[in-house]
């Protein structure tokens, strides 16, 4: 019958007290759980050395040894910016629909998704703490995670969060200077919105550019819906400059978005 179901069969003396063997399976799942959570501490330590020697490409690369299985990571675009190991990337690209998806739900969020039979399990999860998710990590592994690399795995969220919140803390810093930049730019001050830039736009005060306004829908504007779409407009421009090395200045303005670019 076990054979059958298939279920494991173990054969004990007659005299074995139950007490016996409920000590002895006890003592199995314990040792088994203590060496999952040793892994896990383990593999926490290597995750957080990985992150701050070498950035979430070094974290990528050890969490994806951790589970035997691949890593990557997106930004608020969606866009593949790190995998691991190399061929992944190409792998991770095909998942943009999901994480795109993904993003639409409120921080923290996770899917799943199954492959066919010869692909791979992928897990999803939202990076950040705001509203809008700043950034998702993808896990591929052929089969769902054990206790050790679900350990390991709930470290990197954890680690890529702390980087995700530090960035966006960043980001508010540089959009204020944006912001005064702007304004000094359209009171004709350029020699001072280029003291105040330094070289956190690189040369683009310095030449010619173009002066690009997108505003929200009228219908949109009482609602949360004109923000959320400038929002992702404005998050898509960075990425893709960032993705490209140009220079770009991305300023909110109420219900306006105004960029600078070359």
């Amino acid at each position: 019958a076990c054979a059958d179901e298939p279920l494991p069969l173990l054969e004990v003396p007659r005299r074995t007290p139950f007490l016996a063997i409920s000590k002895a399976v006890s003592a199995a799942i314990a040792a088994d759980q203590y060496r999952a959570v040793t892994a896990g501490f383990a593999a926490q330590r290597e995750l957080t050395k990985q992150a701050l020697n070498s950035g979430p490409e070094g974290l990528l690369t050890a969490l994806a040894a951790q589970v035997d299985g691949w890593a990557a990571l997106y930004d608020a675009s969606g866009t593949v910016v790190a995998a691991a190991p190399d061929w992944a990337g190409r792998r991770a690209a095909r998942l943009t629909g999901e994480v795109e998806r993904l993003r639409e739900r409120p921080a923290p969020a996770s899917s799943v998704v199954g492959g066919p039979e010869h692909e791979d399990r992928v897990e999803l999860h939202s990076l950040g703490t705001g509203r809008r998710p700043r950034a998702a990590l993808a896990v591929g592994t052929a089969a769902a995670p054990g206790t050790a690399e679900r350990y390991a795995v709930h470290s990197a969220i954890a680690l890529l969060t702390l980087t995700t919140e530090r960035s966006r803390s960043l980001h508010a810093a540089e959009q204020r200077i944006g912001t005064a930049v702007l304004r000094m730019l359209l009171a004709g001050e350029p020699d001072h919105a280029r003291a105040v830039a330094g070289d956190l736009y690189g040369g683009l005060l310095d030449a010619p550019f173009r002066m690009i306004v997108a505003d929200s829908l009228p219908g949109a504007r009482a609602t949360a819906t004109g923000g959320d779409r400038l929002g992702t407009l404005a998050e898509a421009l960075e990425s893709a400059a960032a993705r490209s090395g140009e220079a770009v200045l991305v300023v909110p303005e109420g219900e306006r978005l105004v960029v600078l670019a070359a």
